[in-house]
């Protein structure tokens, strides 16, 4: 039995120079399961895996993408927006990124806002009153706005 051409592997016999890995995928119930069909659709099931991750990644960097409100002009010249994609309730305050459009730039990372007392700042600890026909309540009034609209963020 020493030199013999065939090994056993679960009651089945191997041919010299066969894997063991083709008797032991290839059982009664699937016949054809040799190993290169196992390699195949383990390769496919990888493409696929690595199809979706990439779609998926696509779909949340388009998620990401700031959403701006109307765009809010100060006597100054300088144009302001609200990503509304960022407004979200924290209690009785609502955070949400404010941008200075003309320079491309986030104003304060993020904008507190109090929408009960116009008050806004760039800490919920320390806010200021906003009068009511400035800028600054046109900002908090959008930001209040939308975060009402969507609770669940």
């Amino acid at each position: 039995m020493v030199g013999e051409a065939t090994a056993h592997v679960q009651g089945e016999s191997l041919k010299a120079g066969a894997s063991p890995l083709d008797a032991a995928v290839s059982t009664p119930r699937s016949p054809g399961w040799g190993a290169e069909a196992v390699i195949h659709k383990i390769r496919f099931l990888i493409t696929l895996a690595a199809m979706t991750a990439f779609s998926g990644a696509a779909a949340s960097q388009n998620a990401n993408q700031p959403k701006y409100s109307d765009k809010i002009e100060a006597d100054n010249g300088a144009v302001y927006a609200v990503d509304l994609s960022t407004a979200r309730h924290f209690g009785g305050l609502v955070q949400a990124g404010v941008y200075d459009l003309n320079r491309g730039i986030i104003v304060a990372a993020p904008m507190w806002f109090q929408c009960a007392y116009a008050q806004i700042g760039t800490d919920p600890r320390q806010m200021s009153y906003v009068p009511p026909r400035s800028v600054g309540a046109r900002l908090l009034a959008i930001a209040c706005a939308e975060a009402d609209r969507h609770p669940e963020r």
